[in-house]
């Protein structure tokens, strides 16, 4: 919930820049929103919190590059996606 609370505050940018001043290589902030973040998202209870959270993911999913934590599964594969390009799919729980 805190850091939920700064991202809406702050803005997702700001706060994981913050966050990777502290541990660069590998990202910080990729392990905690691979570890942290989305594996905790079913356990919020409460109108509020969950208000909060929504705003917070949002803003991250919006404002930070997450191109790197994507993947898609047909990548390489046009006539499985009846695409020539197929857009990236996460690989983690969606919201």
């Amino acid at each position: 919930m805190f850091l939920a609370f700064f991202v809406c505050k702050h803005g997702g940018s700001t706060v994981m820049a913050s966050i990777d001043k502290l541990q660069p290589s590998p990202p910080l902030t990729d392990m905690i929103l691979q570890s942290v973040w989305v594996p905790t998202l079913p356990a919020v209870r409460g109108d509020t919190e969950r208000r909060l959270i929504a705003a917070a993911s949002a803003r991250l999913l919006t404002e930070v590059n997450l191109s790197h934590l994507l993947t898609c599964p047909f990548a390489g594969h046009a006539e499985l996606s009846g695409q020539t390009q197929v857009a990236p799919v996460p690989h983690w729980r969606c919201l």
